[in-house]
Formats: C-alpha cells, structure tokens, sequence
C-alpha cells in the first residue's frame, strides 16, 4: 500500500504530537497546532496505513507562502517522504496563486537546509532567538 496525504483532522494531533516530539528540539504543542489551523494554516498529512509518519504545514499571505512545519518519522527520513510533502505543498500553494515561499530552519539543522537548497530556497537572513529565544533560525525564500 502506498502514502496517501490527506488533510490533518484534530484526531490525527496524538500521533502528530509524538512525531514533534521524537523529531524536534522545540517541538510544538496542542495548542500551537489548533491555534495556526484556526488562523488558517493547512496542515497535511503523510499516511501509511492510517499511521502518520511525516505532515507539511503552511499558510498563504497575498502571493506567498510561509512553510510552517515539515517534519517525517526518524525511521523514515531520507526516503523522499519530504520531499514529496514539500512538492505536494509548493502544488497546492500555486494553485491558491502562490508565487513565492519562505521558511526558517534551525540554523544548527544543516540536514534541512540542505534539503531546501535542493528545492531552490536561499537563505536570505538570520532570526535571531527565534526558537524559544534560545536558537537562531535561518530565513529561507524561493520563487516557486
């Protein structure tokens, strides 16, 4: 059986929340998830089987999106589930009339911003203290 990405339901937040745990230094609540879906963010899902092993989120400002998170299981990073999220958000994100798209990674997160370069993103500034005031971010943008 193969993924499916389906649209993330407040049901699917147990397994999500497991996954920003094992995965992230700064990992996301509850609340941070409900609070950015209520705000308009679109979280999307990556399933194997019902079970959830990685998610893209991101919202949409005039021409231009803000990735928020994207994240795959540990025991499944390096197989293309990513990257897949990721062309399937930048797809989605144009057809809402996107034209270009922004992120900040973890500065120490060299893996991810590998990752990103390969999809066109440069880095383009520094958020200083940007995750929970302890660890600087690097802003990424690209034309999409």
């Amino acid at each position: 059986m193969g993924i499916l990405i389906d649209k993330m339901k407040e049901d699917d937040l147990a397994q999500v929340l497991a996954i920003e745990e094992e995965v992230f230094t700064f990992p996301w609540c509850r609340e941070d998830f409900i609070s950015e879906i209520k705000e308009g963010s679109e979280f999307w899902a990556a399933k194997e089987e019902e079970k959830i092993i990685g998610y893209v989120g991101f919202y949409k400002i005039e021409d231009e999106m803000q990735l928020v998170n994207l994240v795959v299981t540990k025991n499944r990073q390096g197989k293309a589930i990513g990257s897949d999220l990721l062309k399937w958000a930048i797809k989605r994100a144009k057809s809402l009339g996107v034209k270009k798209a922004i992120l900040e990674v973890e500065a120490q997160n060299t893996r991810a911003i590998s990752f990103y370069h390969k999809f066109g993103f440069a880095e383009v500034g520094i958020r200083n203290g940007y995750y929970k005031g302890k660890e600087d971010a690097v802003i990424m943008w690209a034309e999409i």
